[in-house]
């Protein structure tokens, strides 16, 4: 049985994955080689789960002037049933990200906020699920050198 699990798992893994491709892009009109702007990227990932169904998870990008991601839009395709959803990144003006919304339709579904640290290290991450407070999280991080703690709120008790 053990080694028919393998089997299966290892062609399931084989037979999931796909490369991207290098095609999902335009560049702005007035770019040049030395100065490379997108306005915008497409991220497509087709893959099939054994004895299951096909998922289609494509995802568009559109870049801010800095060319780091303002907002998202991804459909989800499974089981031939399509799911929308969107996001908005908003960043400070060095570009790092301080929350990031995401929709249903147009419906607010999440947010997710960042807080730093003096020396601009990620010190908190809060996760606030806007229809069931029971998955909302605090993640907490501390720097050292070279290493970062991460703990967690008491009251964290959401599982996947």
């Amino acid at each position: 049985m053990k080694k028919t699990l393998s089997i299966l798992l290892t062609v399931t893994l084989f037979t999931s994955c796909n490369n991207e491709s290098i095609e999902g892009f335009e560049l702005d009109d007035n770019t040049t080689s030395n100065d490379v702007k997108l306005s915008n990227y497409t991220f497509d990932v087709d893959t099939e789960v054994v004895f299951w169904a096909p998922i289609n998870i494509n995802t568009d990008f559109n870049p801010n002037a800095n060319n780091k991601v303002s907002t998202l839009n991804v459909e989800t395709i499974f089981s031939n049933t399509p799911f929308y959803t969107k996001g908005i990144i908003n960043r400070d003006n060095s570009d790092k990200i301080l929350n990031a919304q995401s929709y249903d339709s147009d419906i607010p579904i999440c947010q997710t906020s960042i807080i730093y640290s003096t020396d601009s290290n990620i010190s908190q991450i809060n996760f606030d699920d806007l229809a069931d407070d029971t998955k909302d999280y605090i993640h907490n991080f501390t720097v050292s050198v070279n290493s970062i703690t991460n703990t967690q709120d008491e009251n964290f008790n959401y599982v996947n």
